[in-house]
């Protein structure tokens, strides 16, 4: 879980029983959550 400054936050989650990662993201705007999950697709493309 990475958590930013301004309180959003960003979760990168493996599944333990399918080939599957899932994003979760809370902020205050719905904006916010868009870019943190963007964020945490190019991390996972980069693994």
């Amino acid at each position: 879980k990475f958590i930013c400054e301004d309180e959003s936050w960003l979760m990168v989650r493996a599944s333990g029983t399918e080939p599957i990662v899932r994003l979760y993201a809370e902020a205050k705007e719905l904006q916010r959550a868009k870019e943190l999950i963007a964020i945490g697709r190019r991390f996972i493309a980069k693994a």
